[in-house]
């Protein structure tokens, strides 16, 4: 058989449709998966090479998925890419990457530059199009029917599924835990109610204080700018009274933060200031001390995300949206006074 076979010819000698060879192809949830194996198998023999430019024109597809992010110098991040890329690689579906740097109008140019050019789109908000509250750019996505999956910073209003992590139950279960540990006067830094996870966080963190039948203190709950001076100055503030015994941040850069006026102020982590972190691990297992650290587990968000995508592209999917609730690992370091424990937060 010539090297370059086509799908009518495999389609002749395994008795089956073109249309069934070339969704075997794709991946596609209708195919079962013995037919998948035996017209797979037929392709790599006979090294067949599909014309993408080509089934491009016939399917109405690019096989290709467009990723919109805050930021690409960040680990979480590269887990949560690492996680779409293995299912995009499994369905030979390509990415194209835009980076916002939490600007609306870059998000806005990236989302508008994807439209028309691919067959789905994942997108994790810009912090600036949370704070403006502007989404056309993203509701008319929705609107022209393009498959889209949010996640992490998702956007209540936006009609599509979503991925997320457990964050009222992390908060939840990280403030109870120092209080079982003893501590009392908890503080919080989290981002401005706009963020859809800090309202969680605080929700969570409120709802502990008062099982424990503690009182919530509103100035130990820091709703931090991202603007460097803006969050030292009040953190600072926060940290030099001395009243904390403990300090839940929803973001590594405040915990960083955290340890440097701590140090400045002669204040001993663990022994005087619990200090655990969420949205992170880069840096926090490489300081001394070590930080406790609160993992939104990346890789599979990604992976999950990728699936809900490729089945609004590929599959059957319902008609209702689907948010997808990711649960988040502790590992327990000497932040906490505790070393190399890891403890899964169930959603």
């Amino acid at each position: 058989m010539r090297a370059n076979i086509t799908l009518k010819d495999m389609a002749g000698i395994l008795g089956v449709s073109i249309s069934t060879v070339s969704k075997a192809l794709s991946n596609s949830p209708e195919i079962g998966h013995e037919t998948k194996s035996k017209v797979n198998d037929l392709a790599v023999l006979h090294k067949y090479k599909r014309n993408s430019q080509a089934y491009s024109l016939r399917s109405k597809k690019t096989n290709i998925i467009g990723i919109v992010i805050p930021q690409l110098n960040n680990e979480y991040i590269s887990n949560v890419i690492d996680g779409i890329t293995y299912e995009a690689n499994k369905r030979d579906y390509k990415l194209m990457t835009y980076q916002t740097k939490d600007s609306y109008i870059n998000e806005v140019n990236s989302i508008n530059t994807l439209n028309g050019c691919v067959d789905g789109i994942i997108v994790s908000t810009a912090i600036q199009t949370l704070k403006i509250n502007k989404n056309e750019h993203l509701a008319n996505l929705v609107n022209d029917k393009l498959p889209v999956v949010m996640f992490d910073r998702i956007i209540d209003t936006i009609e599509c599924d979503k991925v997320v992590s457990n964050y009222f139950e992390s908060a939840f279960k990280a403030t109870a835990d120092l209080i079982k540990s003893g501590k009392r006067n908890i503080g919080l830094l989290i981002n401005p109610n706009y963020d859809y996870a800090s309202q969680l966080w605080k929700k969570g963190y409120c709802k502990a204080l008062a099982s424990a039948g503690i009182n919530i203190k509103t100035d130990y709950i820091l709703q931090l700018e991202k603007n460097q001076i803006e969050y030292h100055n009040r953190i600072e503030r926060l940290i030099s009274s001395k009243k904390l015994d403990a300090i839940i941040s929803i973001d590594e850069i405040y915990a960083l933060e955290v340890i440097k006026i701590a140090k400045q102020y002669a204040i001993s982590i663990p022994n005087e200031l619990s200090l655990l972190t969420f949205k992170g691990d880069g840096i926090s297992k490489h300081l001394s001390p070590t930080i406790t650290n609160i993992s939104q587990n990346g890789y599979l968000i990604g992976r999950r995300t990728a699936q809900l995508l490729f089945n609004r592209i590929l599959g059957k999917p319902t008609e209702k949206f689907i948010v997808n609730t990711v649960t988040t690992t502790t590992t327990h370091r000497e932040s906490t006074g505790r070393v190399s424990q890891l403890l899964s937060i169930s959603a």
